[in-house]
């Protein structure tokens, strides 16, 4: 049996893995391998990825939050270590979950012209 350390550093390696991911493309496997709970509802078809589980008004929704969340973090002049942290993971999550869409052809309209760099750099602006 492995020792804690080692089921941590296993744990560690799979969370770096992952975070190159769209958590979109999740299945029940990938929340177990960080010692996640994985959405209720992946439970009934275990093989199914996140996305499979979302209606296009969900997804729509998804990414709209996101967005939403990075304009109410992003600050208006001072910015700290904790503040910087959630920018970046919240602009790492859209410009995943909008590539994985585009990928698998379900990004909504109002997305497929939308650049994360550009909106975080208006942002900026204001």
């Amino acid at each position: 049996m492995n020792s804690i350390e080692e089921e941590m550093k296993i744990i560690e390696e799979n969370i770096k893995r992952l975070e190159e991911r769209s958590k979109l493309s999740w299945t029940v496997k990938d929340y177990e391998s960080i010692d996640s709970n994985p959405p209720s509802e992946m439970l009934k078809d275990r093989d199914k990825r996140k996305v499979d589980f979302m209606a296009d008004r969900d997804i729509l929704a998804h990414l709209k939050g996101i967005k939403r969340e990075l304009e109410q973090h992003f600050p208006k002049k001072d910015i700290n270590e904790t503040v910087e942290s959630i920018l970046y993971y919240y602009k790492e999550q859209l410009s995943l979950d909008i590539a994985y869409l585009e990928k698998i052809t379900r990004l909504p309209e109002e997305f497929k012209d939308f650049d994360v760099d550009d909106f975080v750099e208006s942002l900026k602006s204001k």
